[in-house]
């Protein structure tokens, strides 16, 4: 049989079946005295939970197991909304149905890794849900997510309108600096070889780039030491291309 002591709504358990564990409990002091934490106002709880979050889902969730304080201010919405998701894999064809339950709800708070997970997935692969894929990356962008900023501008520039090509211009401005973009360019590649690609030559093809006044003669690969980095219509043009080369799901040639 065990027994459990609440203390200012959390709980603690320990086993009084032996008689010896029991003697050293009694004695130990430290054991019997109410945590610190519970002695501080909620408010200032659920930020230390908060922060734990966004750094460690494994953290949070043991967190929560833990307490049922814990558990009840970590189960709102606005923590699923900040919650890591860097321990996850990005693909989801072997997650479990409790794992993809829990993500859902991400997506539903508004969690923005979430939503570029899915977004990406919908968009790209096979082009299933090119719609619904594109609102979550547009949604996350929105928030401040740099990864979706990058492909749904990419995705607008592509558009033929004309109007939705300078939106997609407008969002590209918004990441400034070429660590940025090498930030966004790495977690393309790490996303796009965990989701299926339809090879359609057509897909994602520019119909309009930034206009550069020098010419600039672009090259592959990656280097900050170039004339034309400083160029902000070649860079652009250049992360475009990229972009439409790795998800097409056709050979780099055709661009």
């Amino acid at each position: 049989m065990g027994n459990k002591r609440k203390i200012n709504g959390g709980s603690c358990n320990y086993s009084l079946s032996n008689p010896k564990k029991r003697r050293t409990i009694s004695a130990d002091k430290s054991l019997s005295t109410p945590s610190k934490i519970f002695n501080l106002p909620n408010e200032l709880v659920s930020k230390i939970l908060l922060h734990v979050a966004a750094s460690s889902s494994i953290d949070i969730f043991n967190a929560m197991l833990s307490c049922k304080l814990f558990n009840k201010q970590a189960n709102d919405d606005y923590f699923y909304q900040k919650r890591s998701l860097e321990q996850f894999p990005l693909s989801r064809w072997y997650l479990t149905d409790g794992v993809l339950s829990f993500f859902k709800r991400c997506e539903k708070s508004g969690n923005v890794e979430a939503l570029y997970r899915k977004g990406m997935v919908e968009y790209f692969s096979f082009h299933l849900r090119k719609k619904s894929g594109l609102e979550a990356l547009m949604k996350a962008a929105n928030a401040g997510h740099l990864e979706s900023t990058y492909v749904a501008g990419v995705i607008l520039v592509c558009s033929e309108d004309e109007s939705t090509i300078e939106e997609g211009k407008r969002l590209l401005s918004h990441i400034k600096t070429n660590q940025e973009i090498k930030e966004c360019r790495e977690k393309l590649e790490e996303i796009r070889r965990t989701i299926w690609l339809k090879q359609d030559e057509e897909f994602l093809r520019p119909k309009k780039l930034f206009d550069c006044p020098v010419k600039h003669n672009i090259k592959r690969g990656w280097n900050e030491d170039e004339d034309y980095m400083h160029c902000e219509a070649c860079k652009w043009n250049r992360e475009i291309a990229n972009v439409c080369r790795n998800l097409s799901g056709v050979s780099r040639e055709y661009y």
